[in-house]
């Protein structure tokens, strides 16, 4: 992934949710590196925090061929930025592809549930 492709998710991010008021920095060189971003409340229409990963996305997931989803990111929506909430998305909370893989399992459940 390029540092122009990191440059235009944070872009999304931030016209999605604003600029956030959190942001949990991977201080070690892992690879993806992964930095999680907290966005507060800003309208009636978004009146929860937004807990987001950025960098998951920089690397496909294994065995992700023959999947519809290569990449993810996680976002979480929540009525406060508890330390817990942030930890489960980062390395501390053990977020692994095996876990992007099962939401991408939850999510392909739901869509198939949706179009029925």
């Amino acid at each position: 992934m390029t540092d122009k492709s990191i440059a235009e998710r944070e872009s999304v991010y931030n016209n999605l949710f604003g600029e956030p008021s959190i942001a949990n920095h991977e201080l070690l060189p892992f690879d993806p590196h992964i930095d999680i971003y907290v966005y507060s409340p800003e309208t009636s229409q978004r009146p929860f925090y937004t807990i987001a990963t950025s960098g998951m996305s920089n690397e496909r997931m294994p065995n992700s061929q023959n999947i519809e989803f290569k990449r993810i990111e996680l976002i979480l929506y929540a009525k406060e930025p508890k330390q817990i909430y942030i930890d489960l998305l980062c390395r501390k909370g053990l977020v692994s592809y095996k876990i992007m893989m099962l939401c991408v399992i939850v999510l392909r459940t739901i869509s198939r549930h949706c179009d029925q």
